[in-house]
Formats: C-alpha cells, sequence, structure tokens
C-alpha cells in the first residue's frame, strides 16, 4: 500500500538522522486483509523502537542496523524485524523493563503491538543473539 511508502520515507529520515542503516524487504500481495492503520501503527512502533535501541549503541562504527522484512506467508501477513542493540540492555534478560528517561514516554508502543497481534489472531517471538534483537510477528492475513 502506498500508505507504506509515506512510513518508510519518515523512519528512513529518522534513521538517517541517528546514523542507523535501515533495509527494507517487501513482499506483499495485493489484497491485505489487515487495515492501513493497524498496519501502520504497527510497524511505526516496531521502527521507532528498533532505531531508538540502535540510538543507544555507542561507538558503534556502522553497527548501527535495523532490518524490516514484510511478506505473505500462509495465510498470514508476517513482519520479521531485527536490529542491533546494546547487549547490556537486553530486553528479554531485563523483563522488557524500559530504558526511557520518563515514564510518560512509555508502555504505548508495545501495547499498541500487542492489541493489534490480538486483534489479527497473531503472535509474536522475540529473540536476542549476541547483539542483535529479532521480532517475528504474525497476522491472520483472510
Amino acid at each position: 500500500p502506498s500508505i507504506l511508502n509515506a512510513l518508510f520515507a519518515v523512519k528512513s529520515r529518522l534513521a538517517d538522522k541517528k546514523r542507523v542503516n535501515l533495509d527494507y524487504q517487501v513482499a506483499l500481495s495485493d489484497k491485505l486483509s489487515v487495515s492501513d492503520y493497524d498496519l501502520v501503527g504497527i510497524l511505526s512502533n516496531l521502527l521507532d523502537n528498533a532505531i531508538e535501541a540502535c540510538d543507544r549503541i555507542q561507538d558503534a562504527g556502522n553497527k548501527k542496523s535495523v532490518v524490516l522484512k514484510l511478506f505473505n506467508r500462509n495465510g498470514y501477513l508476517c513482519i520479521d524485524i531485527s536490529n542491533t542493540f546494546n547487549p547490556e540492555n537486553n530486553p528479554i534478560k531485563n523483563h522488557f523493563r524500559t530504558t526511557k528517561n520518563s515514564n510518560l514516554e512509555h508502555g504505548f508502543g508495545s501495547n499498541i503491538i500487542a492489541s493489534v497481534v490480538k486483534k489479527y489472531n497473531g503472535y509474536v517471538n522475540i529473540n536476542t543473539e549476541d547483539e542483535t534483537i529479532t521480532i517475528n510477528i504474525a497476522l491472520k492475513n483472510s
């Protein structure tokens, strides 16, 4: 959808500003049952979180990167996003404790992601390996 082009343009500018390499790989069918509103909501939050995690890496050189893949598989819209992060801030080991300075700045994105996943009878899988976190989301697309 064209709304994704606008979202990707905005997030690409944000990533460039923070010196984060951002790569999109999109292979979607024309028929999506996930609404544009929900798709933009989940992608925007995932990208913001990934770019922010990269931005917190000190002296990373070229290591700051985000890769987003969108594709259809077996009746699901699949969203795979991986990014580099500081392993000392491992969200899994820290039970997804926020690293934001203000309580007013956190929690909303995770709630939006969770509500969209629930709305489309989907699932989320999160893995960390070394300095990379990968989030796989599948949303029922039928």
